[in-house]
C-alpha cells in the first residue's frame, strides 16, 4: 500500500462510494501497513561488559569488523581505567609502572578494533592509519625546516599549519569513527 492508495481512497469517498465509515476503516489499514512498512529494524546496543569482553578476546584479530559499541565501549573503559591508574600511581609513586603495563596490555587489542571499526565502514587498515602519516610527515618537516631556516620565521609557520593540518584530520577522524557502519555487507563481512 501506498500514498497513491490514500489518494484513490479519499476519490472514493468524495464520489460517495464509500460511506465516512468505511473511508475511516480503509485509511486506518493503509495507514498502518505504511508505518509497518517503513520503520526501521530495532537495533540492539551491545552490552558495555559484552563490548570489552570481545575487545580483549578479539585482541589479535585484525579481519571483520568492529561496531560502534564494540569500539567505544572498550575506549570509555579503558579511559576510567587510566584515570584510577593516573590517581594510585600520584598517591602511591612506585606504583607508575601500572601506566605502562595496561598501555602496553591494551596497545594490540585497541590497534586491532580500531582497524576492525574501519573495516566497517568499508576502509581499509591503510585509511585508518593517515593521521600517524600525518604526523610523521609533519615531524620530518618540523625536522627539515628547523636546520634550513631557524632565523627566518619560517618553522613558526610550519608548525602553526602543521598543528591546524593535524588537528583537522583528527577531528574528520572522530567523526568517522562516530558514524555507523555499513548497513550490508562489505568486503570485511556482515555487520554485527
Amino acid at each position: 500500500m501506498s500514498l497513491n492508495d490514500l489518494e484513490k481512497l479519499q476519490e472514493l469517498k468524495e464520489k460517495g462510494v464509500l460511506t465516512p465509515a468505511e473511508f475511516e476503516v480503509q485509511r486506518k489499514a493503509i495507514l498502518d501497513d505504511l508505518s509497518r512498512s517503513t520503520s526501521l529494524p530495532s537495533r540492539k546496543v551491545m552490552p558495555m561488559m559484552t563490548a570489552y569482553r570481545r575487545y580483549w578476546q578479539k585482541s589479535f584479530v585484525w579481519s571483520g569488523r568492529a561496531n560502534r559499541p564494540e569500539y567505544w565501549w572498550p575506549v570509555l573503559v579503558n579511559f576510567f581505567i587510566n584515570i584510577g591508574i593516573t590517581i594510585v600511581s600520584s598517591i602511591v609513586p612506585f606504583m607508575a609502572f601500572l601506566a605502562l603495563l595496561f598501555g602496553l596490555a591494551t596497545f594490540f587489542p585497541g590497534l586491532a578494533v580500531y582497524v576492525r571499526r574501519f573495516h566497517d565502514r568499508g576502509k581499509s587498515a591503510w585509511f585508518a592509519f593517515v593521521p600517524l602519516w600525518a604526523v610523521l610527515g609533519f615531524l620530518l618537516l618540523v625536522s627539515m625546516t628547523d636546520t634550513l631556516s631557524t632565523a627566518s620565521g619560517l618553522g613558526s609557520v610550519v608548525m602553526i599549519l602543521g598543528g591546524l593540518v593535524i588537528t583537522v584530520i583528527s577531528l574528520v577522524w572522530f567523526v568517522f569513527l562516530c558514524l555507523p557502519g555499513n548497513v550490508g555487507d562489505n568486503r570485511y563481512g556482515s555487520p554485527q
